[in-house]
């Protein structure tokens, strides 16, 4: 893809994702009252110059532990960059994507009823609830069969996934995804995740499904540099 051809899809791209933000915005703060468009060509043109109005955000991958090694190594050195998927983009996820999951352990105890009931601290509002990165297996309509011939199959119901720890020496039960807390809705994800950042020689990108590498493309191209990625990781840090 030549460079102009890049640089258009992902102003494209860049342009609905604040569109859609600023009009839900709108709805919220007055319902029923679409905007009116040169009030929102304005305010779409004000956030588009602006040099921070990215499309990915970074997060450090400590919370998730040892689940996602070797992907994502879950060092408090390492972050993780991921591009925002709001709702008119959720049809883009896919089996072998890693995605970033709302990380609501009260769904624990939900899954596991014969567990203690989850402490008031999981129990957060979701906009408050921390994330952890985990691996599509199985998107709706999938069937999942047991291990356990004794287990009937699952199939996945609309807007949901199946999650799985990509590390096979974690067992399931520490793991914190599908196989104890179950099909995870779409709500509970935020985005995809591009780019692994330790330090200015160690990162990598994150293997995800070839229709996932495709559609990330733009984005990629335009955010992911290493000394820009660095101090959005020292702003991050600052606060």
């Amino acid at each position: 893809m030549a460079a102009w051809q890049t640089r258009l899809k992902y102003t494209l791209q860049k342009s609905f994702m604040y569109s859609y933000v600023l009009v839900r915005t709108h709805l919220e703060q007055h319902p029923g009252q679409l905007p009116p468009i040169p009030k929102l060509v304005r305010a779409l043109n004000r956030v588009l110059e602006h040099e921070s109005s990215y499309v990915t955000a970074l997060l450090p991958s400590a919370l998730g532990g040892e689940s996602m090694r070797p992907t994502i190594r879950g060092t408090k050195d390492e972050w993780v960059l991921y591009r925002y998927l709001l709702p008119p983009l959720w049809h883009t996820i896919s089996v072998g994507d890693v995605v970033a999951m709302r990380c609501n352990l009260a769904n624990v105890s939900t899954a596991n009823p014969e567990e203690e009931e989850a402490p008031p601290e999981a129990k957060a509002a979701p906009n408050q609830l921390p994330f952890v990165f985990r691996r599509v297996a199985a998107v709706a309509g999938d069937e999942m069969v047991s291990s356990q011939p004794s287990d009937e199959p699952l199939r996945i119901e609309k807007d949901h996934f199946w999650l799985l720890a990509d590390n096979p020496a974690v067992p399931a039960k520490e793991a914190l995804d599908s196989r104890t807390i179950g099909p995870v809705h779409i709500k509970d994800i935020a985005g995809r995740a591009l780019y692994v950042m330790r330090s200015a020689v160690d990162h990598e990108p994150i293997q995800n499904s070839d229709q996932a590498t495709i559609d990330d493309a733009p984005t990629m191209a335009m955010e992911c540099h290493i000394e820009q990625l660095l101090e959005r990781i020292k702003e991050e840090q600052l606060g």
